[in-house]
């Protein structure tokens, strides 16, 4: 099997999580009172929602050009074969 490394989508995920965490991880640690540091984590979590939505729609994007590109190419490939 070939090793193609990872791909946007994966990297992008993997990205926004480990943002996620060091936010997380941040605002824990940070000097505030408690009140202020969960409504930092909910703007924290509510950006990364938003970013994960767009990351997975952009994702199915890529998963729908790739799939018209196979059915493309699989309908040539019968009618040369026929």
């Amino acid at each position: 099997m070939e090793d193609r490394g990872a791909t946007f989508f994966e990297l992008s995920v993997a990205f926004l999580m480990g943002a996620v965490i060091g936010a997380g991880v941040a605002l824990m640690f940070a000097p505030a009172p408690g009140q202020e540091t969960r409504r930092r984590l909910a703007e924290v979590g509510g950006k990364a929602i938003e970013t994960g939505k767009k990351i997975v729609e952009e994702g199915k994007g890529k998963v729908a050009q790739v799939a018209e590109t196979a059915k493309t190419k699989l309908k040539k490939k019968q009618k040369e074969s026929a």
